[in-house]
């Protein structure tokens, strides 16, 4: 499988099982100075990640994919903020719903994760508007 975007380095984490499900891509414009890093790549999460460094300071950037139906972890959470660094910023699909992320409701790995970020001091950005809107009558709209 391959994905380009004119003017764009792409670097992907794709699920092991190699099939077409799961994964993350990270898209990075190619005049931006960079290095890529290896992918974390297991069942329950695939990350795709660069390290740049600005005004001297290295720090990395990751893309993140875990599905709903995986189990995720503390200790998974630990390994990979770890493994990030103390300097990160990592975006993607954690499938985690908790107020800290701007959801109005919360699921068991939304607690878990809502503790451990602030447990790390992780600061959290999200949007303010929702980022999905399901098609089910009886769902709500997601983040």
């Amino acid at each position: 499988r391959h994905f380009s975007v004119r003017g764009y380095t792409c670097y992907r984490a794709d699920h092991p099982d190699d099939c077409h499900k799961g994964g993350a891509a990270l898209l990075v414009r190619s005049d931006i100075k960079h290095q890529p890093l290896l992918p974390i790549i297991e069942n329950e999460m695939q990350i795709a990640r660069i390290e740049i460094s600005l005004s001297g300071v290295s720090f990395q950037i990751a893309a993140f994919y875990s599905a709903g139906a995986n189990s995720l972890r503390a200790s998974d959470v630990w390994a990979f903020t770890h493994e990030l660094g103390s300097r990160f910023i990592i975006g993607g699909d954690f499938n985690a719903k908790n107020r800290i992320f701007g959801s109005t409701v919360a699921n068991p790995r939304g607690n878990m994760l809502a503790s451990e970020v602030q447990h790390l001091g992780i600061t959290v950005l999200h949007p303010l508007q929702p980022t999905h809107y399901p098609e089910h009558v009886g769902q709500r709209p997601d983040i």
